[in-house]
């Protein structure tokens, strides 16, 4: 009676065994199969440098020029530009104006579209504003964080 009761408890724990492999397993597979977090975001950053290089150098406003952009260390998107005949508004120019304006920008956008937005994601744009003969004016940084500080 004891061979058949121990063995009726061997199979049952071997199936719940088994059982409790496949769920891990089928579970372990679908991660495997998808795209990690900093895979999506370096994807993301590329794509989008890609996107704006199709398009530069544009002229984006009467003094503004989109240059380039460049992906780097998989999360973080440059954008430069240029800006026109500087030094006709140069003491009126703010760059931390253009910097409050583009952050709320950004930060529209990251509430914008399909899934995890760019910055939630771990995304930096940094932005980079020069005369014409290429002096940098002035730089910046946006991540997630400057979108809760401007709530």
């Amino acid at each position: 009676m004891w061979a058949r009761t121990k063995k009726a408890i061997y199979w049952t724990v071997l199936l719940f065994v088994v059982a409790i492999a496949g769920v891990v397993g089928k579970q372990i597979g679908g991660e495997m199969g998808r795209p990690s977090k900093a895979e999506t975001l370096s994807k993301l950053v590329t794509e989008a440098a890609a996107k704006l290089n199709a398009q530069a150098p544009k002229k984006l406003d009467e003094i503004t020029t989109l240059v380039r952009a460049e992906a780097s260390m998989g999360q973080r998107l440059t954008i430069y530009y240029t800006l026109e005949n500087y030094d006709a508004y140069a003491k009126d120019f703010s760059l931390d104006r253009v910097r409050s304006a583009v952050t709320k920008n950004a930060c529209d956008k990251n509430k914008v579209g399909k899934g995890p937005s760019p910055l939630s994601l771990g995304m930096f744009y940094t932005y980079v504003y020069s005369r014409e003969n290429g002096k940098v004016i002035g730089r910046f940084e946006v991540s997630q964080q400057d979108c809760y500080r401007n709530r």
